[in-house]
């Protein structure tokens, strides 16, 4: 699917519950090749992702679930790769400034997008089928 979409504007996102396997790893190094970019979620440096680490762009981070000290400690260890750190679920300043004081590249998260209340009617809209 991700063929459907331009490469240098597309980030191909893996699920932490995707296993790790040989065919994952050739479709990941494919799509790479092909210009896109690849993103593993929930990162936490198991042995089970070390595999394909090499052909990942960005580290995803949750620090909603994840322990800071934990991610400080995967930032330090994993700095030396060519990977962007991107922190999930930030909430707060403070968190977005220890995040920052840490190397973090890039932030997603409540903090920076509150949900809005939207009002009015929702209209549905019915298209006809094709004849």
């Amino acid at each position: 699917m991700p063929l459907a979409l331009p490469a240098p504007a597309t980030v191909v996102e893996i699920l932490e519950d995707v296993p790790v396997t040989p065919s994952l790893i050739e479709r990941a190094i494919e799509l790479k090749n092909e210009g896109y970019i690849i993103a593993l979620d929930d990162f936490f440096g198991d042995d089970s992702s070390l595999e394909i680490m090499d052909y990942v762009d960005i580290f995803k981070l949750d620090c909603l679930e994840g322990d800071m000290r934990e991610i400080f400690r995967l930032k330090q260890k994993f700095s030396d790769t060519l990977c962007v750190f991107l922190a999930e679920k930030v909430d707060s300043e403070s968190m977005f400034e220890d995040l920052k004081q840490h190397g973090i590249d890039l932030f997603q998260g409540y903090y920076f997008a509150r949900p809005q209340v939207m009002k009015g009617r929702k209209q549905t809209r019915i298209c006809p089928l094709p004849e």
